[in-house]
């Protein structure tokens, strides 16, 4: 049980890690300046 909750969460952790990035990526590709980054909510 305490297993899959673990994994549920770092999946879920990592995916939005990788969603964020490519909004950081996207930015920087179309010259955009970049101060701050947020996970979830916005700075």
């Amino acid at each position: 049980m305490y297993v899959s909750a673990i994994n549920i969460t770092l999946s879920f952790a990592g995916a939005l890690v990788f969603h964020e990035m490519g909004h950081f990526l996207a930015a920087r590709a179309c010259r955009v300046p970049v101060t701050q980054a947020g996970f979830g909510w916005g700075p």
